[in-house]
């Protein structure tokens, strides 16, 4: 007998085979549903990831260029920007934010400020609606215009009320001391506002108030210029206190 071809063994094994019944189509199909929806489970947390990941390196960009401008506004003037100008009667002006921006290539928005009249004069009212971008956290759910990066005014930080930091007086501090901190969009304000965060309101901070990145707070290190994520909560008044002052280590270490 001689060997079988290949149209008759197909003939043999089709004729052998037998009628798919409903069940074995339910059964089939709800594999199919199956490995359908453990592919997209699989894929859900990547999927959430990858745009979390590039708000978070964006924002993070954001600080560093800021801090940069920040940096060469003090090469060229001694000194970091004050926290804002005054006017004759000693009433704040305009907000580092507005000094800053000839460095952050901003200088047509810049020349379009009047600096001897407010913030908020209506000369000033076109410039107030052209927010740079870079003032914008790409997690904040702040109102156009408004911006939750911030400076804390205090004393002893590198931004006190009465005067501005030389960068002498910078180099001296440790290098993690803050500059710029992206705060929650719940406290954000208008960019060109002579308004940031006090002390008070620094050592009040809590994990609910920074929810720009899922609890997590953002500064920036003035001589090294490392972006750090900070768990305000594991901070005590004391370490908050050494985060914000231009004093050396060992200054710290003798505060009360």
């Amino acid at each position: 007998m001689g060997a079988m071809s290949h149209d008759e063994a197909d003939s043999v094994a089709s004729s052998d085979r037998k009628p798919w019944t409903w069940r074995d189509r339910l059964l089939w199909g709800a594999v199919v549903v199956v490995c359908a929806l453990l592919a997209v489970g699989l894929a859900l947390p990547a999927s959430r990831y990858a745009p979390q990941a590039a708000r978070y390196a964006r924002c993070r960009n954001n600080l560093q260029r800021i801090t940069q401008a920040m940096l060469r506004y003090g090469q060229i003037h001694g000194s970091l920007p004050p926290p804002f100008t005054r006017g004759p009667d000693g009433t704040p002006l305009h907000s580092w934010r507005t000094l800053i921006l000839p460095y952050l290539g901003e200088e047509k928005l810049f020349s379009a400020i009047d600096l001897s009249k407010p913030w908020d004069d209506p000369a000033n009212a076109r410039a107030r609606r052209s927010m740079p971008e870079v003032y914008a956290c790409p997690s904040s759910q702040a109102p156009p215009g408004r911006t939750t990066y911030m400076v804390v005014v205090a004393p002893e930080s590198c931004f006190p009320a009465d005067g501005p930091v030389t960068l002498e007086d910078l180099a001296e501090a440790a290098p993690e001391t803050l500059l710029v901190g992206d705060f929650s969009w719940r406290g954000a304000v208008d960019w060109m506002t002579p308004q940031d965060t006090d002390m008070e309101s620094w050592l009040g901070v809590g994990k609910e108030d920074v929810t720009n990145h899922g609890g997590v707070f953002f500064s920036l290190g003035a001589l090294d210029g490392r972006t750090r994520g900070i768990d305000l909560e594991s901070l005590d008044a004391e370490r908050r206190r050494a985060w914000i002052t231009t004093t050396d280590e060992d200054d710290r270490a003798e505060q009360p």
